[in-house]
């Protein structure tokens, strides 16, 4: 990376992200971008369907000053090229300066902008970062997630250390206790590339897991919580809860797909675990590294050849949306739940009466007055 740009800019990044996360309530995405000669590397973000990148990230993807890049940014604005307010988000920045840490609103402006500014200053490089937005744009809005297995691999040691580390925990997931809902997890987090604080690994999961409900059960994990939450179902639809069979059913219940699957999808679910666990067996014992990608051409391949049908896309349901109908038909479940539990704890306390009662009635009977016993 050019010296003239700070040295501090992968911890300035992160802490643009953090903020970034914040301040745009849709889900944010992350991808990395390398030119073909390999000497810059920015992140990029995605939001609204869209790429986002500041001025200063801007300057390093086109190798110019920032006042540069600013200077472009006006002169499109005046020209009437691009308007402002769909082309610009504000975003506040907590970062250091000198001793003191400070916040600031740092301007991130979307991939038109990135482009138009591009053409004004290097044409040929403008092309490839849209080549570049385009596709990845395509993978994001189609899958939620992109993956850069390359930047993943950087650094990565693949020994027999490794490989002996990824059999233990093949070995412990099998010897696990843990409920298969958590199993699955396990298993994709064996991946080269995974890292458990990373936005991509978290939709990563979320994507492989909608594979895995839709081949099994015909719905997303969103879908699968819309159609089947009914407060008029016993236990509203669920086959499983925290505190199943007896106890009683939560929020916290009611917002998971895996509750509301019956025993014949498990039963499949089973089936898909232990082959995964298989087929990274065989691959660590191969010494094979597995990247998240692979992963998911693995479990396409397996689903095809099994004759599950084939998740495209994201589904027609939202998360938001399908939690937003469970709860509206927990509000009716509550009530009825409360009013057989109370029932059945008065059953309860009615039939412990009844054995105190009895209790006191043989005491009762079985007991001789003093003055009444033969001396």
């Amino acid at each position: 990376m050019n010296e003239k740009y700070p040295k501090n800019i992968d911890q300035q990044l992160t802490e643009w992200r953090k903020q970034f996360d914040k301040e745009i309530p849709e889900k944010v995405g992350l991808a990395f971008y390398t030119n073909l000669d390999g000497d810059i590397e920015i992140e990029v973000y995605m939001a609204n369907d869209n790429m986002w990148m500041s001025q200063q990230i801007m300057s390093i993807l086109f190798g110019v000053e920032e006042h540069t890049i600013t200077y472009y940014i006006q002169e499109i604005f005046k020209s009437g090229e691009l308007e402002k307010n769909p082309t610009t988000r504000n975003i506040r920045v907590v970062r250091t300066e000198g001793k003191r840490q400070v916040t600031r609103e740092i301007q991130f402006y979307n991939l038109d902008m990135v482009i138009s500014v591009g053409y004004r200053v290097d044409s040929i490089k403008a092309t490839q970062f849209k080549k570049f937005a385009t596709r990845v744009l395509h993978e994001y809005i189609q899958k939620g997630y992109v993956l850069n297995d390359e930047r993943f691999k950087k650094g990565r040691k693949f020994d027999d250390a490794y490989f002996k580390e990824m059999l233990e925990r093949i070995r412990d997931i099998r010897l696990s206790e843990h409920r298969l809902c958590l199993q699955i997890p396990d298993i994709f987090a064996l991946a080269s590339d995974y890292d458990k604080n990373s936005q991509i690994s978290k939709e990563f999961f979320a994507f492989i897991q909608n594979k895995l409900h839709y081949a099994i059960a015909g719905a997303t994990a969103a879908e699968i919580i819309h159609s089947r939450a009914d407060s008029t179902k016993e236990n509203m639809g669920l086959s499983s809860w925290a505190h199943s069979p007896s106890g009683k059913i939560y929020k916290t219940d009611i917002t998971m797909a895996k509750n509301y699957i019956n025993q014949e999808e498990l039963h499949s679910l089973r089936l898909a675990v232990s082959a995964f666990l298989d087929l990274a067996q065989m691959r660590a014992e191969r010494q094979l590294p597995t990247t998240m990608q692979d992963w998911i051409n693995f479990m396409s391949n397996f689903l095809d050849l099994n004759g599950y049908p084939i998740l495209a896309g994201l589904g027609k349901i939202s998360k938001e949306k399908a939690d937003e109908k469970a709860m509206e038909e927990y509000s009716k479940f509550r009530l009825i739940q409360n009013r057989n539990y109370d029932g059945d704890f008065e059953k309860m306390l009615k039939k412990i009466d009844e054995k105190i009662m009895l209790k006191a009635e043989k005491n009762e009977k079985s007991h001789t007055p003093f003055y009444r016993r033969e001396i």
